[in-house]
């Protein structure tokens, strides 16, 4: 639960322009709609820029049958990530630390990494009509970054929830964007469903995704970091946490990872 308000309240601050920390001058207009303009750009373009790689994958999912804060974890599910093509392959390997079979399925409610590249084609496609704002100046893992607030509305937006077999849903969403101040690469994006009805089983959903450049062979690319996914069923919230380790070219040997 106070994920989600940390999140509401953050992407509300960014897109109402709270005021500025101490630090750099905020951007003038001019300067505003050149780096909207590059952020949107480099969004359009990354899913092209990704690399061939092969990581490991590890979710856990957690739960809170009350929402008092009382988390346990459900499972822990290990997977090999193999990306080539621009397309992706999964193997599950362990599954709460045991392995299992090489035909297992894949659970439906584990994120894949395509989300990365679906969420910013989403809030960057011209037909959702993002109203995209700079908020303010932060930091990040080290980074000094622009954050800026972003709202689609339902009408533009293609983000449509299921729960189950139940009615599919169209839903707005708003949130927050972290673009480094050096690179202009979005290293983290904050999206919250806007319009669900108090009525849908879903009563809230967020979804946060992490990048940082991480080296792959010889070369340093901008890939998936970390990514969480909260969601609210009446009482019960629900959490979701990935992690992306040990990046790899396809076919390099663990002698070759290891220099």
């Amino acid at each position: 639960m106070r994920f989600f308000v940390f999140l509401m309240v953050s992407a509300a601050a960014a897109w109402a322009q709270r005021d500025q920390p101490q630090g750099p001058p905020p951007l003038d207009d001019a300067q505003q709609k050149k780096l909207i303009e590059e952020v949107e750009a480099r969004a359009r373009a990354y899913p092209k820029e990704m690399p061939d790689f092969i990581c490991t994958q590890i979710t856990r999912r957690n739960e809170d049958l009350k929402g008092v804060n009382q988390w346990r974890t459900l499972e822990t599910v290990n997977e090999q990530l193999t990306f080539t093509g621009g397309k992706q392959q999964y193997e599950m390997i362990h599954v709460n630390g045991k392995k299992v079979n090489e035909n297992a399925p894949r659970p439906a409610w584990i994120m894949p990494v395509s989300d990365f590249t679906k969420f910013l084609e989403w809030t960057f496609d011209p037909k959702s009509k993002a109203e995209i704002s700079w908020s303010n100046w932060d930091a990040l893992r080290g980074h000094r970054v622009h954050l800026l607030g972003f709202k689609v509305l339902k009408a533009n937006s293609p983000w449509v929830v299921q729960r189950g077999k139940g009615e599919p849903i169209q839903t707005g969403f708003f949130g927050v964007i972290d673009v480094d101040a050096e690179t202009g690469a979005i290293l983290k994006l904050g999206v919250v469903a806007g319009d669900l009805p108090k009525t849908y089983p879903v009563t809230a959903l967020s979804v946060e995704l992490n990048w940082e450049f991480t080296k792959v062979g010889d070369h340093w690319y901008l890939l998936p970091f970390h990514a969480e996914q909260h969601t609210r069923e009446g009482k019960m919230l629900t959490w979701n946490e990935v992690e992306f380790r040990d990046y790899h070219k396809p076919g390099a040997t663990a002698t070759a990872r290891a220099q």
